[in-house]
């Protein structure tokens, strides 16, 4: 995909939101700006994995 047709659907998804206060410059803005949030909650949800596997390692070893 281009970053043009990422922008599309963007806009598209962005239709689907009422009174969304997002505003962007240009489609390279946009795109990046999506990027950067996606990065984010890529982290967040490996963070999260690694805590469900922390708790995890701890109940096995508390039942020993």
């Amino acid at each position: 995909e281009t970053p043009e047709m990422i922008a599309v659907r963007i806009d598209q998804m962005l239709n689907d939101i009422p009174d969304h206060r997002f505003q962007f410059n240009s489609n390279r803005e946009k795109v990046e700006a999506i990027h950067n949030v996606m990065q984010h909650l890529q982290s967040r949800a490996r963070q999260s994995v690694d805590r469900m596997i922390q708790h995890i390692d701890n109940i096995d070893r508390s039942r020993g």
